[in-house]
Formats: C-alpha cells, sequence, structure tokens
C-alpha cells in the first residue's frame, strides 16, 4: 500500500476508498468529509480543554487530593476528542495523582494559589456541548443602528465645506 502523501499547500490527504452506493446518491465528481480513525488511545484520560494551565515551559490541572486540597500536575496535551481534552500525565515525585482524582475545572486560579495548602470544596462538573451561537437582537437591529434615527440614505445631505 502506498502511504498517504500530504498536499502541504491544502493539508489534506488524498485517501481512496469503496463506500456502498445503492440508491446512486453520489455521483462521480462529488465530494465527501469522512472522518477516519488514526490511532486509538486506550484508558486515555480526558478533561475539559478549560482546566489545564499553561505557563511558558509546560502545561498543568490542579487536581484534589483525598483531602480535597489542590495540587499541580504536569500533563502532556494530547488530540481534543468529543469536546475533551486528551491529556497524558508526567510523572512527578511526591504526586498523589490518579485517574480517578478530580480535576478543579472552574476556580483553577484561586485552587492554584492555595496548592498543598488549604482544602477546597469542589462541586461535580457537568459536561455541557456547546450549541451554536444565535445572533443576538442586537446584532439583527445592526444595519437599523449604523444610520440616525429618521435619516435614510436617499435624503442624506453632504457635509458642507
Amino acid at each position: 500500500m502506498a502511504r498517504p502523501n500530504v498536499d502541504t499547500q491544502t493539508a489534506t490527504i488524498n485517501v481512496v476508498g469503496h463506500i456502498p452506493n445503492p440508491n446512486l446518491i453520489l455521483r462521480p465528481g462529488m465530494f465527501v468529509r469522512i472522518q477516519a480513525t488514526v490511532k486509538i488511545l486506550k484508558n486515555a484520560t480526558l478533561v475539559p480543554p478549560r482546566s489545564i494551565l499553561s505557563n511558558q515551559s509546560a502545561k498543568f490541572i490542579v487536581y484534589l487530593d483525598d483531602k480535597n486540597i489542590p495540587h499541580m500536575q504536569v500533563v502532556q496535551t494530547g488530540p481534543v476528542v468529543d469536546g475533551m481534552q486528551v491529556i497524558d500525565i508526567i510523572p512527578m515525585p511526591n504526586s498523589t495523582f490518579t485517574k480517578d482524582s478530580p480535576i478543579v475545572v472552574e476556580g483553577i486560579q484561586q485552587a492554584a494559589r492555595l496548592q498543598g495548602q488549604a482544602p477546597v470544596n469542589p462541586t461535580p462538573y457537568k459536561h455541557v456541548v456547546s450549541q451554536p451561537v444565535m445572533p443576538s437582537v442586537g446584532a439583527q437591529s445592526f444595519e437599523k443602528a449604523k444610520t440616525p434615527e429618521g435619516m435614510h440614505h436617499d435624503n442624506a445631505q453632504p457635509a458642507s465645506k
């Protein structure tokens, strides 16, 4: 099998696939988008992307130990899957992080400041899938707001010199 070549101009890969087309819906020259599994990550750790802190040298998550005391954990990020960030835990000395450790999502900065010092009061995180954003009423009436009330383009007067 030939290796797929990547077009660096368009960041696309040409592949050949066979798709059943019993009702002849697909016609020659049509294009389709596909999703393909390129790698399976077994036992991957998924966190909300906003739970990740970063500085110039590393990325971190804040987790809670069994006494609800926050601790920092260095991570390496992978792909985003269904709105959740795949992370790989970087081993650290004295870390008590396990795959079952609660991750801080809201109030990360405050929890990071309390790191190793005082417990926090956690509440469960509820993952919400993003919904399409509807234009606001202000955006819908933008055209009306561009000109002063009652002034129309047909009766606008040129500025005097």
